[in-house]
């Protein structure tokens, strides 16, 4: 038997619901004794019996959210490729353009949010925080929040807060193109 059908056959001789991936190496899984059933209640953790073992016979905890840390780093850096890529398609064209496009598809707008909030935990300090600081400083200010994203400055000050922004993510926020 040569090495490739070797391998294949030891892969495939895992029990049921212990794959195995490229990325993770081999996976073993410990079971308990025939005739004895878990009388304790369910638990949403990762299951503790499954643990991966690499190539070199390292062992590995299962991956949290089916993901491991490789696949997460990675989705994060496309995701902050994404928002780079969207900021500038978003701040480039015709506000219209920009406009009608997240009305048509929302989902470019929830993508373009959600790559702004993580590159914002990275950024020293938030301007947001800043500004936030500063309204809270002027209670009697009445503020026009454009481009307001999910309207944390409306829902974090006691000032009135009119939030506009591409898309309304929450009620009280105005879908509106600011530059009509």
């Amino acid at each position: 038997m040569g090495k490739h059908s070797k391998q294949k056959h030891q892969r495939d001789s895992f029990p049921p619901g212990a794959a195995t991936t490229p990325l993770s190496g081999h996976s073993v899984s410990k079971s308990k004794p025939k005739g004895k059933k878990n009388k304790g209640p369910k638990s949403s953790a990762p299951d503790s019996k499954h643990v991966s073992v690499t190539a070199n016979g390292s062992r590995k905890q299962p991956a949290v959210g089916g993901m491991s840390a490789l696949q997460s780093k990675l989705m994060s850096k496309l995701s902050g490729s994404r928002f780079r890529m969207l900021n500038e398609k978003l701040y480039t064209q015709d506000s219209e353009a920009s406009f009608k496009q997240v009305q048509r598809d929302p989902s470019i707008f929830q993508a373009y949010h959600a790559g702004y909030r993580e590159q914002a935990v990275q950024w020293p300090r938030n301007p947001l925080d800043v500004f936030i600081s500063i309204v809270k400083k002027n209670p009697n200010w009445t503020v026009a929040d454009l481009g307001c994203g999910d309207a944390r400055l409306a829902e974090t000050v006691s000032n009135t807060v009119h939030s506009f922004d591409l898309v309304a993510t929450k009620p009280i926020v105005s879908a509106a193109n600011i530059a009509s």
